[in-house]
């Protein structure tokens, strides 16, 4: 055999071993869904449901106009809904404005991000729904390898009726399941 030709069988040889390794070697990001990547109990109060999202019928009653979102940064490793007033997170909310801050859990990479899609109110019912998407990295897209939190705040202004309210949010994904959370609070004036 010359040079040229065991050079060429150690680069093929070289070349297929890696190729196993890479198709064996488990995957960076999960781009399933959120749903699966649910492995601990949610915070205390939070409700993630388990059934699909299209079984659930809401009456979500008319669109919200009093709100603005917000930066709302909260470390969770997994979907939580918290309510805020005045920076502090509270379960009783006296009085308006106050923050329903989201997080999708934790991710293994950057790259996602959180927007909000529609917020809407069903004062019958005394329900708040925040509808959101959360993008996902594409494909080869360059993003940070470290673990992130994507969060989001929405301030809400509208004066509400005392009572016990919940907020019920769904977090929608490109080529995943939706995911549906719901915290539940009591407002007064």
């Amino acid at each position: 055999m010359t040079k040229t030709q065991i050079i060429l069988v150690i680069s093929l040889t070289a070349l297929a071993v890696g190729s196993v390794f890479f198709l064996l070697s488990p995957p960076l990001q999960n781009e399933a869904g959120v749903k699966h990547e649910v492995i601990q109990e949610p915070a205390q109060g939070v409700g993630i449901e388990k059934k699909p999202i299209e079984a659930n019928t809401f009456d979500k009653g008319e669109g919200m106009e009093n709100y603005k979102v917000v930066d709302c940064y909260y470390k969770s490793q997994t979907p939580v809904v918290i309510i805020k007033k005045d920076d502090i997170v509270v379960n009783n909310v006296t009085g308006v404005p106050f923050v329903v801050c989201i997080s999708a859990g934790e991710k293994r990479t950057g790259g996602y991000n959180l927007s909000l899609n529609d917020i809407s109110i069903n004062r019958d019912n005394f329900q708040i729904f925040i509808d959101l998407f959360l993008k996902v990295p594409a494909k080869g897209e360059m993003v940070t390898q470290a673990f992130t939190y994507p969060s989001i705040g929405v301030e809400i202004n509208e004066v509400l009726d005392v009572g016990e309210w919940e907020v019920i949010v769904t977090i929608e994904q490109k080529n995943g399941e939706p995911l549906l959370l719901r915290k539940s609070f009591t407002f007064s004036n």
